[in-house]
């Protein structure tokens, strides 16, 4: 093979021709010019990015990784080669391949920026938001006119929880690129977050006026409409999304978490004429079978229901991998410093109240604060990151003598949304890890401690298919595992501060509302209103995948659900009972 430094007159017309034609839109004709070039040995960096570009588009992504591997023989210190390689791979789901040829890259110039924003993207699918924000800060101080960094910046923060940072970032990247797609992509689904809903479709539809992925405008309005509350739409415009691209994986994910989606027969059919093999990647593999998977729970077909969880768990098992040593190294380590903080007088001369909603996910957060957002003085926040940056901003700070307290650092996080008088819930579930923290530093800080069946609690996480974290959720038995450390845990706070800390039983709570709300508010010191008994009837923006569920009045659908899938949770069963947990009938 030879580089293109040595290349003939005629070599460099046919080059000069090839490209003439992809920007003409010729594609067909490009990738046949660009292929003749590399079969005559030619090996050029912009052909084979050109036609790299090509390959990945019409979802021929081994034949672009195989030319790049070829260019790699002859450029072997090119840093763009390995980037330009690991987006592909990562494109495809192959993450731990995709990170070591882009340290490669870095390896060799260690600033190249789409290196770091591949990076990025890595660490984020893994569920690192740290180490990406970290590296997509890092980016912007090399490349602050980069509006792609800017916009990963925001999408970063939003993840995290930081909203009114993620929206300077998404409009400083429209800023820089008026005419980037993805950027009012980006700033559509933040300003979602932020209820904007106004906005927000505005800017979705932006996006797909100007050339952006249509099918993936039309799911985000669906998604926005769904966490309205305004199913009939949400449906329409997810419906929409699969017509324009049957092949998009996410949107028949998203159309399977809708009630009713199974008496579809249209939809139906596309989604089982789906070919997995024929996916771009691992990720789309798994969204369409559990797409399958909540088809057959709702039919009631649970033998294939569970055939399909078990398929869709195994390969995100392959791909992420697990975060529950992290989870519960964390929440140890959390332990040991409470035991410090409790020799710390608190300075929280603060009036408002803080209500931290805790426990496992899919153990009726959701539902418990859209009830407690019934009350007109309650800011619902969310799944927020407040709590853990001001913790942390809050410990760096005693090791440097300085006496800003851990509520008026978890205020500034609040931002605008803080009002004096105000009551706050903060569903941010792993917020438990800080339980003693929380009821020695916030004076009128209390702790509602989810909790529900452990077999239904974790058939609803291995089923959930959360888009980030819980990585653990692909295995029953560390789903069972972690359940056994949490209560151990919060059996050690509630023994310390027994009157800060609420234990809510779901199956009380949807059985005999009445009676559990009216012990529950006694606890707070609230007045009864039968406003609370219809949570359905709240407008809040829910983005969890709780968000269609509390749509219906309070139901006890959800209980015993786990004897349709016993088989599949065995390993979890066994679990919980050597650890001598009681286990409900």
């Amino acid at each position: 093979m030879q580089s293109i430094n040595s290349k003939s007159t005629e070599e460099i017309q046919l080059k000069s021709e090839a490209i003439k034609q992809h920007r003409k839109g010729n594609i067909k004709k490009a990738e046949k010019l660009y292929k003749e070039m590399l079969s005559n040995g030619i090996i050029d960096l912009e052909i084979v990015d050109n036609l790299a570009i090509i390959l990945k588009d019409h979802k021929k992504n081994k034949e672009a990784i195989t030319i790049y591997k070829k260019a790699i023989l002859i450029y072997a210190k090119e840093a763009s080669l390995y980037s330009n390689l690991g987006n592909i791979l990562m494109g495809i789901g192959y993450l731990d391949k995709a990170k070591r040829s882009i340290i490669k890259a870095l390896s060799y110039n260690e600033n190249l920026p789409n290196a770091l924003l591949n990076m990025t993207f890595i660490h984020k699918a893994k569920g690192d938001l740290i180490a990406a924000e970290k590296i997509a800060l890092s980016l912007i101080k090399i490349d602050p006119d980069n509006a792609s960094g800017q916009m990963n910046m925001g999408s970063i923060l939003m993840s995290q929880g930081k909203i009114e940072e993620a929206l300077i970032y998404a409009k400083k990247a429209i800023k820089l690129n008026p005419h980037m797609a993805d950027a009012y992509m980006n700033l559509g689904a933040i300003l979602g977050e932020l209820g904007d809903y106004d906005n927000s479709e505005i800017n979705l539809r932006k996006s797909i006026s100007i050339g952006g992925n249509v099918s993936l405008g039309f799911l985000n309005l669906g998604s926005i409409y769904k966490s309205k509350g305004d199913l009939r739409k949400a449906k329409a415009y997810i419906e929409k999304a699969i017509e324009i691209n049957p092949l998009f994986a996410r949107a028949h994910f998203k159309y399977s978490t809708l009630n009713g989606h199974s008496k579809n027969d249209k939809f139906k059919k596309l989604l089982f004429n789906l070919n997995t093999s024929t996916l771009n990647s691992s990720q789309e593999k798994i969204d369409i079978v559990f797409s399958k998977a909540n088809y057959f729970h709702q039919i009631k077909d649970y033998k294939n229901s569970s055939i399909m969880l078990a398929e869709a768990n195994s390969i995100k098992r392959k791909l992420y991998g697990t975060d529950l040593n992290d989870i519960i190294n964390l929440s140890n380590n959390l332990l040991s410093i409470t035991k410090e903080v409790k020799k710390l007088i608190p300075s929280d001369g603060c009036r408002n109240m803080f209500l931290f909603i805790v426990g496992m996910p899919r153990s009726g957060s959701t539902l418990i604060e859209t009830i407690l957002s019934r009350n007109e003085k309650v800011i619902d926040m969310g799944e927020t990151r407040f709590l853990a940056n001001s913790v942390s901003e809050w410990i760096s700070n005693l090791e440097e003598n300085n006496s800003t307290s851990l509520v008026d650092k978890y205020k500034r996080f609040i931002g605008k949304k803080y009002e004096q008088h105000a009551i706050y819930t903060d569903k941010q579930l792993y917020n438990y890890m800080y339980t003693g923290i929380i009821c020695n530093q916030f004076k009128n800080g209390r702790i509602i401690y989810c909790k529900r069946n452990p077999l239904d609690n974790i058939l609803s996480i291995y089923r959930a298919h959360f888009s980030n974290g819980n990585l653990f959720s692909s295995s029953v038995s560390e789903c069972a595992d972690l359940i056994i450390h949490q209560e151990k845990i919060m059996n050690t706070y509630i023994s310390n501060y027994p009157e800060k800390i609420y234990d809510l039983n779901y199956e009380q709570l949807v059985k005999e509302p009445r009676q559990e709300l009216n012990r529950l508010f006694s606890w707070l010191n609230w007045n009864w209103d039968e406003k609370y008994l219809s949570p359905h009837l709240s407008n809040r923006f829910v983005m969890t995948a709780s968000s269609a569920a509390i749509r219906a009045p309070i139901n006890t659908k959800s209980i015993d659900g786990w004897k349709n899938y016993q088989i599949i949770l065995e390993p979890a069963i066994q679990r919980l009972k050597d650890s001598g947990m009681n286990i409900p009938n």
